[in-house]
């Protein structure tokens, strides 16, 4: 995935935090991208369930979608969480957005 430039992205993996309160971990996310921050015009292009941490600490929790049209700024959204009446804050170690680099018009 490039720091810069343009990307297709097709994949986002995220992982729980080592020492977490599994209540904290993500369950929902929703991606969204922009090629002009300037107008804040995002497109929707994934909202999914996250699989379960099953108490796992740096479960890795991966969804894969549909998408084609190169992006350079992507924005995501965790709305859900494992357990919303637990949960005290967001809880993750990593995210990582997969898909091939390319131009603005592949």
């Amino acid at each position: 995935f490039p720091r810069t430039g343009y990307s297709i992205v097709s994949k986002l993996v995220v992982y729980s935090a080592k020492d977490t309160n599994f209540s904290n971990v993500p369950a929902e996310v929703l991606l969204q991208t922009a090629n002009d921050l300037e107008s804040n015009d995002w497109t929707h292009v994934a909202r999914a369930r996250l699989p379960p941490a099953n108490d796992i600490p740096q479960a890795r929790l991966e969804i894969s979608f549909s998408n084609n049209i190169p992006h350079n700024n992507y924005h995501i959204t965790f709305p859900v969480l494992a357990n919303l009446t637990a949960a005290t804050a967001l809880s993750l170690a990593e995210i990582e957005l997969l898909g091939l680099a390319c131009s603005r018009d592949d």
